[in-house]
């Protein structure tokens, strides 16, 4: 059960950090900046893969990422760790997804690919 209860902790940490990010972002571009990956034909992808909710701008982003903190409860269940987990993708992907804001290539001098389009 310890391990449920570290991965529940991570969870929120990684979706702090993401609202962290969002919130800086939001205050430099507004609520109804864009955000997606380059060369693509679909939205972000584990978004739409594990919710099927289309996230176009910080604002969308920064709802639905509210929301999915507000659901991990401290509760050490089964139930919950699995939502933790999703949290977790999702917070990842919004913070990866972030770095695409001003450009296409973030990562081009980073030593790794980053995201890889269709």
């Amino acid at each position: 059960m310890i391990y449920y209860e570290k991965m529940i902790i991570g969870a929120k940490n990684a979706l702090s950090y993401a609202n962290t990010l969002l919130k800086e972002n939001i205050e430099k571009y507004a609520y109804k900046k864009e955000i997606k990956y380059p060369h693509t034909g679909y939205d972000l992808p584990v978004f739409h893969a594990f919710s099927e909710k289309k996230i176009e701008t910080l604002g969308d982003l920064k709802t639905f990422l509210e929301r999915v903190e507000t659901d991990i409860e401290d509760d050490i269940t089964y139930e919950n760790v699995v939502k933790a987990g999703e949290g977790t993708l999702f917070a990842a992907e919004a913070i990866d997804a972030v770095a695409y804001l001003e450009t296409d290539a973030p990562y081009e001098h980073a030593g790794h690919t980053g995201f890889i389009p269709d």
